[in-house]
């Protein structure tokens, strides 16, 4: 079951925890998604329909309480996929899980200290659920330290990305998507002299985007011949494209908006650098993952939990939040010497493919779903 009104990160993963259910285990699972009616979360119940059945449902409807309730019912496990720990959606299912006696799963996402009432029902959640996930050690400091959840319930479980999809283009496919990039948000087409940054996250305070636009109009003032772009949609729209306009950015920095999950890879594959100035995450960014994967050097703020993906400067460089003048010095430092970023994006590369493949994250994750069931699925005769 997913709360959230928007696709990110979290969304990501329980498309993938999906798919792999449904189509690559060799147990017998028959998973279905919950989600809301809202149309920010239409792509997510499209993907997903092509593998699971999808039902849109809100607290709101009187019809849809009890089609909540039947689904949860004629469950064996309610997963719910928590992207952040305030809510009367979540906590309601949560609540209908526990009155009905399913067992219940909480993946968290956005492991923060929040204010009551959320945070006396987040210290609920903690002994209701039979377990929960963790994705990075930070998140699992934060759930034992702020709601006591109990050190037995809460298993440390990285998101993983799909390195067959995210992977470093041939120099010919990087120029070509270059070309077609410029073509597409400036007109014409970008050479490989450019030098290009990407983002990819939601237009939301989270993100650190101001501080983005501010390190830009730094990078600008020194004349270097730099193009950023932001992947992604979200509220802040507006207010960002003003900022842009305010720093006389209009030719250097663009808003792409939302794109499908191919099209964000050749993105990042077409890149020579990867920004994320988030202010807080739950632990290491997907899209910071995917990045690395693509080969693109990094530079990205030391929130929550990024360190245990960037573990020391070979693999990128973290600076502090909020802190655009810490951003550009990176950024300038980055792309300004190729043969750093080479040797940054390579080791990156290895780094990811080693410990935070998707393979591996749902492995863990299925052994957590089955260890919460009376019975294991039984096992399929063939795939």
């Amino acid at each position: 079951m997913s709360h959230s009104r928007e696709v990110g990160g979290a969304e990501v993963y329980l498309e993938n925890l999906i798919r792999h259910l449904a189509r690559e285990s060799d147990l017998d699972w028959r998973p279905d998604l919950i989600c809301r009616r809202d149309r920010a979360v239409d792509g997510l119940a499209e993907t997903v329909a092509e593998w699971a059945p999808v039902a849109r449902l809100d607290f709101t409807h009187l019809s849809d309480l009890a089609e909540f309730r039947r689904k949860m019912a004629s469950a064996s496990l309610v997963h719910l996929n928590l992207s952040y720990p305030t809510g009367k959606y979540l906590f309601g299912a949560a609540t209908l899980a526990r009155s009905l006696r399913r067992p219940l799963v909480v993946t968290h996402h956005l492991a923060l200290e929040v204010g009551p009432p959320w945070r006396q029902l987040m210290r609920w959640l903690g002994m209701s659920a039979k377990q929960h996930i963790a994705v990075s050690r930070h998140a699992a400091a934060v759930l034992s330290r702020a709601y006591g959840y109990p050190a037995d319930r809460v298993q440390v479980i990285h998101n993983g990305i799909d390195a067959r999809r995210f992977k470093p283009a041939s120099p010919e496919d990087r120029s070509r998507l270059r070309r077609r990039a410029g073509e597409t948000l400036d007109g014409h087409p970008w050479g490989d002299d450019v030098l290009l940054s990407c983002t990819v996250a939601r237009l939301s305070p989270q993100k650190g985007l101001f501080e983005l636009i501010d390190a830009a109009a730094q990078l600008a003032r020194q004349s270097v011949n730099f193009k950023m772009v932001v992947i992604g949609e979200g509220k802040l729209r507006r207010a960002l494209r003003d900022r842009i306009r305010d720093r006389g950015l209009e030719s250097q920095v663009f808003l792409a908006g939302s794109l499908p999950r191919s099209q964000v890879a050749e993105w990042l594959a077409a890149s020579d650098l990867f920004v994320l100035p988030s202010r807080y995450e739950g632990g290491p960014a997907t899209a910071l993952m995917e990045a690395m994967a693509c080969g693109c050097a990094i530079v990205a703020t030391n929130v929550s939990g990024v360190n245990e993906l960037v573990t020391d400067e070979s693999l990128g460089r973290l600076v502090p939040a909020r802190d655009s003048d810490a951003l550009a010095a990176s950024i300038l430092d980055l792309l300004a010497d190729a043969g750093l970023r080479a040797k940054m994006a390579e080791r990156a590369r290895a780094k990811v493919l080693a410990e935070f493949t998707i393979e591996a994250s749902m492995r863990k994750t299925e052994n957590v779903l089955i260890e919460a069931l009376p019975t294991p699925p039984r096992l399929l005769s063939a795939r």
